[in-house]
């Protein structure tokens, strides 16, 4: 009986494989690409939304605006009601990782990118201070 030796793969062999291997790297790896950024969106539109709804429940108790960091942050007492933190802490804008507020008495869309976030305490409008992302 003759005995059947297994002979290693050709040096072509091995490298149509890598060659294939590649092509499917190619292919898949930018598809991924995107997903950090896309969350990082993601977060902060959810950052801004929680923090919008905080300045509405606090104008619907108060009938007035907070004072940001001081009134949505803190147990504060206003007109003799005391009123518990709606938030814990202001949350990061996760553009440029800044969770401070830039109390401003202009219109939403104005970003001067030098704190985390924009607020209007005459209108109640916060937007993110970031270029790129004032219109949210």
């Amino acid at each position: 009986m003759k005995k059947l030796l297994k002979t290693p793969f050709t040096l072509i062999e091995v490298l149509i494989v890598v060659i294939i291997l590649g092509t499917l790297a190619a292919i898949v790896i930018p598809q991924f690409a995107g997903v950090a950024e896309d969350s990082h969106e993601k977060v902060m539109k959810s950052n801004l939304a929680t923090v919008r709804t905080a300045i509405q429940a606090y104008k619907v108790k108060t009938n007035a605006y907070p004072i940001l960091s001081a009134d949505l942050t803190s147990t504060t007492t206003v007109n003799s009601v005391t009123i518990k933190a709606y938030l814990k802490e202001m949350p990061t804008n996760t553009s440029n990782n800044k969770n401070d507020v830039n109390q401003t008495s202009s219109s939403m869309g104005t970003v001067t990118d030098t704190k985390g976030w924009n607020y209007n305490k005459t209108t109640g409008e916060f937007w993110p201070d970031t270029t790129g992302h004032g219109s949210y």
